[in-house]
């Protein structure tokens, strides 16, 4: 997996295996785009707002409140306080998310999405956020089984009260 170092954010990555590509590329600076990225905005000063340290802490959050009615189909949050990025798991997951198949993984590991190239950018983004502290913003393209998917995703990462991340926030807006 990915080992980050201070000025280290993923770029442009290419995924592939067992039939499914995907295309990810994390933007520097949370390059929003006005019109298209206007609830990731409004979710990210939410969390500015709502914090009371360098991240926030997971204890001190309300998430529906926080993520408002635009994201709140598609986001998720997930436990990342194990050392194995095939074991973190889905503690909360959007009713409206169509990503790997469509199912909802509630409770679920992540290491149970079908997709390896899918899983594995994945994975990357989420161990980059926990290990940094900071908010990403990716573009992704993949294919599964018949269908393109393309979106954007904000990771947020979420702290315990000894300031480790053992959670991120994963919000999507479809292309």
């Amino acid at each position: 997996m990915v080992t980050p170092t201070k000025t280290m954010v993923p770029g442009m990555m290419v995924y592939s295996g067992k039939g499914d590509v995907t295309w990810a590329r994390t933007h520097r600076d949370l390059d929003f785009q006005r019109g298209r990225d206007d609830a990731f905005m409004d979710l990210y000063k939410r969390f500015l707002f709502a914090k009371h340290g360098a991240v926030p802490r997971y204890s001190d959050l309300d998430f529906p409140t926080l993520i408002g009615p635009d994201l709140l189909g598609t986001s998720h949050v997930l436990g990342v306080a194990h050392e194995n990025p095939d074991n973190f798991t889905f503690e909360s997951f959007g009713k409206n998310t169509t990503v790997g198949r469509g199912l909802n993984y509630l409770g679920k590991h992540l290491g149970t999405v079908p997709f390896p190239g899918f899983r594995r950018s994945v994975q990357d983004v989420y161990e980059i956020v926990k290990k940094t502290k900071r908010a990403l913003l990716s573009e992704v393209r993949t294919q599964q089984d018949d269908s393109e998917i393309s979106y954007r995703r904000l990771v947020i990462p979420v702290a315990n009260k000894h300031d480790e991340v053992t959670n991120v926030l994963v919000s999507v807006i479809r292309s």
